[in-house]
């Protein structure tokens, strides 16, 4: 794909020229289709050089004509759009389950496989399950890897602190200590790439394809087996020094809570994630409290599941509803904390648990506006990913296609 990932600056081209053609691919991209004349107006460009630019990624196919558009009087104008067949990109998201979706140029989903994952094997094992299903899902489309952009691959996280003696309920110990970049950039040798946290890719999704396209200032809240964040500011990506900023799971809200996995008390994480809810619900039920969810475990608590509780909670079991709300609320301080710090417009919900648990995040916005300082801040947006919408996945993408279209550094 060196064609499509600056094919310009490998020909020896000059660095304005080069900038100069990333602009128009990107204001097509964004604001197309649009005709040859557009461009001029929108870019500022010389006709000539609008012209030649055209030209050159029309004989690339990256870009295609589709068409005549309206016009007052005169001639009516050719159309240019970005051509959605000129590469497929890979988005991949690590985690208990994996997820491979294939996409088009524009990051519109063609394909997609979900299995069941062993996090607890390993980066090496998980990054060598990533490789077949990539493979597979190329095999299935007949693609081959000379015919995509890039992998991107989103990740539960890496150089991360555990405590020692402390049980990991996340089974990630065997991750803490591992290069999984270096991992999965050996098993994907010879493709370019891009690999970025879950919560980040979630937030990153969002910002190319989906509710936060038209926001500047964002957080994406992930909560699933694990809780984190990626937060946009001024309309990018915020990773802090090291590319750890957005765990608001670690970030304490009752010094004298739960030891978390990670060292400390009363993490976010320990009162929001899915396996918190598992286990208080079963805590609870051990204790003798009636549910609805002891005729179907016939004394054995290992049978609750998260998806048991949700469905009982749905149905009105008390116990189920109770622990939801608890979380709701822990979630709602730790968001009311993030908006505090950021004063973000919109909040996206993601993960399994805000995805199926109306009740929690009803909860989580009601307590967050309660405990939020100023006033204006208050009338912040808070939505809820689309399941369907794969937004870490979709994240992903966009790792790779800021690569193919960010223009290069001066």
């Amino acid at each position: 794909m060196s064609s499509i990932i600056g094919s310009s600056i490998i020909g020896g081209a000059s660095l304005l020229k080069e900038i100069n053609r990333n602009v128009i691919l990107n204001e097509i991209r964004i604001n197309g289709p649009l005709s040859r004349a557009d461009l001029v107006t929108a870019t500022g460009l010389r006709f000539p050089t609008v012209i030649r630019i055209v030209d050159a990624l029309a004989e690339e196919k990256i870009v295609q004509e589709i068409g005549k558009g309206e016009t007052a009087s005169g001639r009516k104008p050719i159309m240019l759009a970005i051509n959605p067949e000129a590469a497929y990109i890979v988005g991949v998201v690590v985690g208990y389950s994996m997820i491979v979706i294939l996409t088009d140029f524009l990051g519109n989903i063609v394909d997609e496989y979900i299995e069941n994952s062993e996090l607890q094997a390993g980066p090496e094992c998980v990054a060598d399950m990533s490789y077949e299903l990539v493979k597979s899902i190329l095999v299935k489309n007949n693609l081959n890897f000379d015919d995509i952009a890039g992998i991107g691959i989103a990740t539960p996280g890496m150089d991360f602190k555990t405590s020692i003696g402390c049980e990991d309920p996340m089974t990630l110990a065997c991750w803490h200590s591992a290069d999984t970049a270096e991992i999965f950039y050996k098993k994907f040798k010879g493709s370019l790439v891009k690999i970025g946290m879950l919560p980040v890719c979630g937030a990153i999704g969002e910002q190319w394809f989906g509710k936060t396209k038209n926001s500047k200032n964002n957080i994406y809240v992930y909560a699933d087996k694990g809780v984190g964040a990626g937060v946009i500011v001024d309309g990018k990506i915020y990773l802090g020094k090291d590319g750890f900023a957005g765990h608001i799971g670690h970030a304490t809200i009752d010094m004298n809570g739960p030891l978390c996995y990670c060292g400390n008390n009363g993490c976010l994480e320990t009162f929001t994630s899915s396996i918190y809810i598992v286990s208080k619900v079963r805590e609870k039920i051990a204790e003798g409290a009636l549910s609805s969810l002891n005729e179907m475990i016939k004394g054995d608590i290992s049978k609750i599941k998260f998806s048991s509780i949700v469905t009982a909670a749905q149905k009105g079991d008390q116990v189920c509803r109770e622990v939801l709300n608890n979380a709701g609320r822990a979630l709602g301080i730790g968001l009311a904390n993030a908006i505090n710090s950021f004063n973000p417009d919109t909040i996206v919900f993601g993960g399994e648990v805000c995805w199926s648990c109306p009740i929690l995040v009803e909860t989580a916005k009601e307590v967050a506006r309660k405990n939020i300082f100023s006033n204006r801040a208050r009338e912040v947006e808070m939505l809820v990913s689309d399941l369907s919408f794969r937004s870490e996945a979709k994240g992903a993408v966009a790792l790779i296609m800021n690569e193919v279209f960010r223009s290069p550094n001066l």
